[in-house]
């Protein structure tokens, strides 16, 4: 896949892995924290705020589609796109176009998420 340096300096993008229900404990293995969002239409309304909040710029979500290494032709919507070798990663991101007015790592502000979510550690048990 082909993305111009110049487009990547033009967004931020959340990336996050989705799996189902069932894994959750085995994904859990994998990494030093996993956060599952129980409740997604708060979640989006959380992240909208904060983005509202930061600066006001539009973006995108959905599930990334993986594509054979061998295809290397220009993709549309390249946020969405990634070689087949990390399908196992299950993404789903949420890309936001901030004009490249924010080149800047960004740590965005979306307040508490216990309500809605669930956090677990390497051990596999909710925190």
């Amino acid at each position: 896949c082909r993305l111009s340096h110049e487009s990547y300096l033009q967004q931020h993008a959340l990336c996050c892995s989705c799996v189902p229900e069932e894994q959750w404990r085995e994904h859990a293995q994998r990494n030093k924290y996993t956060v599952v969002v129980r409740d997604f239409d708060a979640f989006l309304e959380r992240l909208s705020a904060g983005i509202r909040r930061d600066g006001g710029w539009g973006f995108e979500f959905g599930r990334v589609d993986y594509f054979a290494n061998e295809d290397t032709q220009f993709l549309p919507n390249t946020g969405f796109h990634k070689s087949n070798t990390f399908a196992h990663q299950h993404e789903y991101r949420f890309v936001i176009n901030t004009q490249g007015q924010r080149r800047d790592p960004w740590e965005l502000q979306i307040g508490g998420l216990s309500d809605i979510c669930l956090i677990f550690k390497r051990d596999g048990l909710p925190s």
